[in-house]
């Protein structure tokens, strides 16, 4: 359990350690999105897919207090090597700010074929546990990630935040507002491949040469608790929404 005083105190890494001295092409419409339409984004190392009835603030509070949760739980812990105490982390910043639910233990992904690739065994689990009338969405966004080259900046922030060498963790957050109230439906996944790490590649990679662990989170944000701290995790996060949330296309 992470110790909370204000959000001011909370540890995050400084900005060349986010990105390593790199910067990526900015989205600036990521927080400024027609509403009218759903749209996803690549938050540092989640997968964001925002419904299209997701007000404007209420868009900007789940895509803040997510990448803040990333980003203190990352200051803190390994997030390839040790995916749980991670987990852990994250889940207790994101309670800490607002959003409470239920929570799963991690599980083991069983394929129902080895030649299933690692990138559709994810989407399946996606559709199975989040989607609902959300599911043209979620699949865009996966069309979407396959559709980014090897050189696009939003693939190579994926990369640098969730994978290290063949182990990835990451999470993919399903995010709609029923009654006005955000929610959060969260696939959290890790894996672990057997091969050289040169020859890796998430989009190809199948399943008999992987073991895929998962859990599932379904929490919603209280908005009072939440706009209290509004302006102080703003001012924590800095640039970092700029750099670090990446509109796809979608």
């Amino acid at each position: 359990m992470l110790a909370f005083g204000s959000i001011e105190d909370l540890q995050i890494p400084d900005l060349f350690e986010v990105h390593q001295s790199r910067r990526y092409p900015v989205s600036p419409r990521a927080l400024a999105a027609d509403i009218r339409k759903p749209h996803a984004y690549i938050s540092k190392g989640s997968i964001a897919v925002c419904a299209a009835d997701l007000s404007g603030q209420n868009r900007e509070d789940v895509l803040h207090s997510t990448l803040l949760a990333q980003l203190v739980a990352d200051k803190q812990i390994d997030r390839e090597a040790n995916p749980v105490r991670w987990t852990v982390a994250y889940s207790d910043v994101l309670k800490h700010l607002g959003w409470d639910g239920t929570r799963s233990q991690f599980a083991t992904y069983v394929p129902k074929f080895l030649s299933t690739t690692l990138v559709d065994a994810i989407l399946d689990l996606a559709l199975e546990t989040l989607a609902g009338r959300q599911s043209v969405a979620v699949v865009a966004t996966f069309d979407a990630l396959r559709a980014l080259s090897g050189t696009d900046g939003r693939r190579q922030l994926f990369e640098q935040s969730a994978m290290a060498m063949s182990v990835g963790k990451f999470q993919i957050n399903l995010f709609t507002q029923p009654a006005g109230v955000p929610r959060l439906d969260s696939l959290m996944v890790h894996y672990s491949v057997d091969c050289q790490a040169s020859g890796f590649d998430l989009f190809r990679e199948r399943m008999e040469h992987t073991r895929l662990q998962f859990a599932f989170a379904s929490l919603q944000l209280d908005p009072a608790v939440y706009a209290a701290s509004r302006q102080a995790v703003i001012g924590k996060l800095d640039d970092n929404p700029t750099n670090l949330t990446l509109e796809l296309d979608l």
